[in-house]
């Protein structure tokens, strides 16, 4: 294994006379492969510079300790894979030019991730090794939850570390989220195939037309705003269970979730939704179709000021919708009146500060 050090400011990652063996020293090393550690520093050029992609690229570890010039790395339909740890730096930014190829981590090994504040909006784990988060992993602080997070095989552990994207999608391998908070603006999507080890980790969506998908896995809690560009609010999709399950009005949007046709989203602990005299919170279910909740913790689930259409909840004797909510459309098993106070009141998270 060697290290390859960037030298002479911008140029494509393929150009020899732009990597050496020392930090500074002379060009002429060869372009690094999976096997080698790769590093920007201070002594990579005195002013901003590019970094392009003209083929598909790889090194072992990628770390920018010492960078102190802004370093954007651009492709078009190429891939940058990294079979080892990463130090990043709040003056790298990527530009890929493609949703198909990303800054992507390849390891087979187990690695760690430091992300400094980076810029890298799509960040993309393909890996069958693991990862352990060092700090806050944000892809895109600039822009304020615009990046996305994609696992695809291998594992991230959290290591109670928080997250904060637009996009968070995990179609293979595995997710341990301890204890994190983990901000999703918009997307999240849990396929069935990964297994996600949901720990006492508070998952909260608070963008706009949120789509919450868990394809029948186990949360701990969950804070969904309920609101959207055209009254569309948010959608839950799968048959989930969760500890906690907490949907907030936002400003004023008309506050409105939306749940799978047929779908039935199981609370072991407390539900939470409430509106306003002013602002009715609307509980419906997707395409006008029957949508089922149940409870199963010790105490009872209290609202108010709730428009309700095609639910379905039990037991009956838990689910109090509160005296000043409507019982719309193919509604059963809520008590419209005012029922007593809830033995357990979920915490709530405040929305974070994006970007630095």
């Amino acid at each position: 294994m060697d290290n390859r050090y960037w030298i002479n400011g911008s140029g494509n990652w393929s150009d020899t006379s732009h990597w050496s063996y020392t930090s500074g020293g002379s060009g002429g090393a060869p372009a690094p492969t999976q096997n080698d550690n790769v590093y920007f520093d201070g002594n990579s050029f005195n002013t901003g510079f590019t970094v392009t992609l003209t083929a598909h690229s790889s090194c072992k570890n990628f770390n920018c300790t010492g960078l102190n010039q802004e370093l954007t790395i651009t492709a078009s339909d190429r891939r940058l894979s990294i079979y080892g740890s990463v130090v990043l730096s709040p003056y790298l930014t990527t530009v890929f030019q493609s949703y198909t190829n990303f800054f992507s981590l390849a390891a087979t090994t187990n690695e760690t991730i430091r992300y400094n504040n980076a810029h890298i909006d799509q960040l993309r784990l393909i890996g069958s090794g693991s990862w352990t988060l060092l700090d806050t992993l944000n892809p895109a602080p600039n822009k304020s939850f615009e990046g996305s997070v994609i696992i695809e095989d291998g594992t991230l552990n959290t290591a109670n570390q928080t997250i904060m994207t637009r996009y968070f999608t995990i179609y293979g391998g595995t997710f341990n989220a301890g204890s994190s908070t983990i901000y999703v603006s918009e997307i999240l999507h849990i396929y069935d195939s990964c297994v996600f080890n949901c720990g006492t980790s508070h998952i909260i969506m608070d963008g706009v037309d949120q789509y919450f998908n868990g394809e029948g896995k186990t949360f701990y809690d969950v804070t969904i705003e309920g609101n959207g560009w055209t009254g569309a609010g948010a959608e839950i999709y799968g048959n989930n269970t969760f500890h906690n399950l907490i949907l907030l009005r936002y400003n004023d949007d008309i506050p409105r979730v939306r749940f799978q046709a047929g779908s039935t989203q199981t609370i072991t602990n407390a539900f939470s939704c409430n509106g306003t005299s002013s602002q009715t919170f609307y509980l419906e279910g997707v395409s006008n179709s029957t949508w089922y909740l149940v409870f199963s913790g010790s105490g009872i689930v209290s609202c108010n000021y709730l428009t309700i259409n095609y639910s379905s909840a039990s037991p009956a004797n838990k689910w109090y919708a509160g005296p000043n909510s409507v019982q719309g459309t193919g509604v059963s098993g809520w008590i419209f009146s005012g029922g007593p106070t809830p033995s357990i009141t979920p915490s709530i998270s405040p929305s974070p500060t994006p970007g630095p």
